[in-house]
C-alpha cells in the first residue's frame, strides 16, 4: 500500500512518492511518523504500518522511477541496476532488461512508474499490472498504490491553477502543492495512513534539463484561531544527507484534527533510507538546521463547519534562504519573502470567499 505517481502537466514533469511500508498485522514493530508520531494504533484493513523507506529511485539525471508493491522485488530491481557499475550510463533499455529478468511473481506484485530523458525528449513509462493511467486536457499521470484515488482528485483540482513560471519552477510548485494537500489531510484525519500511505513525500522534478530530488524544503504549519490570531504551530525540514532522506520536526504549538483530538507533538530527526542501503552505511549524521530555499505553507482556518485548509508554495532559489530560529515562545522567521504577510493575505482571501458567517 503506497502512493507513487509520475505526472506530466504541459511541459512540467515530476515524480512523487510516500515513505510508509505496510506489513502483517502481527508484525511487532513500533513506527513513528513525522506527522502524527506513534502509528502503532493505526488500523488498516489487511495489515499495519511497519517501517519507513524511500520509494523514489533516482538512477541518474536522465532516469528515475517510483515503486509500489512487494519491497523484495523492488530491491532485486534496484540491485540489478546498481550492479551495472557506472550509474550515469544506465538507460531506460537497461531498466527494461532488469525488469524482464525479475519473473512473473515480481510482475504481478511490483509496479513502477517513472521518466526517462533521451534524444527524443521526455518519456513516461510504467511497468506492472496495477498501475493507473490518468489523463486530462493538460496532463497525464501514471500512478500506483492505495493512494491513487485521492491523488487523482487532488491533481484534477490543481490543473488549471498553475502559476505562470518556467516549467522547472512549475514542477516544484505542483509537486509541493500536492504534497502539502496530502499531508494536511493526513494530519486532520489520518485517513491516508489507514490506507497505508503517507508520512512524508519525496519529490523528483525536472529542473534545468535534469531529474533532481527536491531538497532543502521547509514546511510551515499555521493555524488561524478564533479572533484572527495567526500562529505558527510546527516546522518541518526535508532534505538529503548523502543518499538518506532526512526530516527534522519542531513543534511550536498544539495542532488539532477536525474531530478536536490533539495531534501528538513530534520533535526529532528522521532518517529514511533506500531499500539497498543499510543502517550502518553512514557516519555521524549532521543534524540539519531549519533553513531552506523552498517553503510550503499549510494553514488551518477554524470555522463553524469544521476547518478550511490552505496550502501555498514559495519557491525562491534566487533569494536568501528562509531561516527558522527556534525561540522559547515560538520561532523567528527570516526570509527574502514576507512569508507571514503572504499567509495573512491568503487567509483573508479564504475568509472573504467562505463568508464571515462561517467564522467563530
Amino acid at each position: 500500500m503506497t502512493l507513487v505517481a509520475a505526472v506530466q502537466i504541459q511541459q512540467s514533469i515530476f515524480l512523487i512518492g510516500d515513505i510508509a511500508i505496510s506489513g502483517p498485522k502481527d508484525y511487532a514493530a513500533e513506527v513513528v511518523m513525522p506527522t502524527i508520531g506513534d502509528a502503532s494504533k493505526i488500523e488498516q484493513h489487511e495489515g499495519r504500518l511497519v517501517t519507513l523507506v524511500q520509494k523514489l529511485v533516482l538512477v541518474n539525471p536522465k532516469l528515475a522511477f517510483g515503486w509500489s508493491g512487494k519491497a523484495m522485488h523492488a530491491l532485486a530491481l534496484i540491485e540489478q541496476l546498481r550492479a551495472k557499475g557506472d550509474a550515469s550510463s544506465v538507460s531506460a533499455d537497461d531498466l527494461d532488461v532488469a525488469w524482464s529478468s525479475l519473473g512473473d511473481d515480481a510482475h504481478n506484485e511490483l509496479n513502477i512508474v517513472g521518466f526517462s530523458l533521451g534524444t527524443a525528449g521526455v518519456s513516461m513509462y510504467r511497468r506492472g499490472r496495477q498501475t493507473g493511467d490518468g489523463r486530462g486536457t493538460d496532463y497525464r499521470a501514471f500512478a500506483a498504490g492505495s493512494g491513487v484515488p485521492q491523488f487523482a482528485q487532488l491533481l484534477h483540482d490543481l490543473v488549471g491553477r498553475l502559476p505562470r513560471v518556467s516549467p522547472g519552477a512549475a514542477s516544484v510548485y505542483c509537486a509541493l502543492t500536492l504534497s502539502g494537500s496530502l499531508l494536511a489531510d493526513e494530519m486532520k484525519t489520518s485517513q491516508s495512513l489507514k490506507l497505508g500511505y503517507g508520512g512524508a513525500y519525496e519529490i523528483i522534478c525536472l529542473v534545468d534539463g535534469a531529474l533532481t530530488k527536491l531538497s532543502n524544503v521547509l514546511f510551515f504549519w499555521w493555524e488561524l484561531q478564533p479572533g484572527l490570531a495567526l500562529s505558527l504551530k510546527r516546522v518541518t525540514w526535508l532534505g538529503y544527507r548523502g543518499a538518506d532522506l532526512v526530516l527534522r520536526t519542531l513543534p511550536l504549538g498544539a495542532l488539532q484534527q477536525d474531530d478536536g483530538v490533539a495531534v501528538p507533538d513530534v520533535n526529532g530527526v528522521f532518517v529514511i533510507r533506500s531499500l539497498d542501503r543499510h543502517s550502518g552505511e553512514h557516519g555521524q549524521l549532521e543534524v540539519p538546521g531549519f533553513e531552506g530555499d523552498t517553503v510550503v505553507t499549510i494553514c488551518r482556518v477554524v470555522s463553524t463547519t469544521g476547518a478550511l485548509y490552505h496550502s501555498r508554495v514559495d519557491y525562491q532559489p534566487h533569494l536568501p534562504p528562509t531561516c527558522v530560529i527556534p525561540q522559547p515562545g515560538g520561532a523567528e522567521i527570516r526570509s527574502g519573502l514576507d512569508l507571514v504577510g503572504a499567509v495573512r493575505d491568503d487567509v483573508e482571501r479564504m475568509l472573504r470567499e467562505a463568508g464571515s458567517a462561517e467564522l467563530r
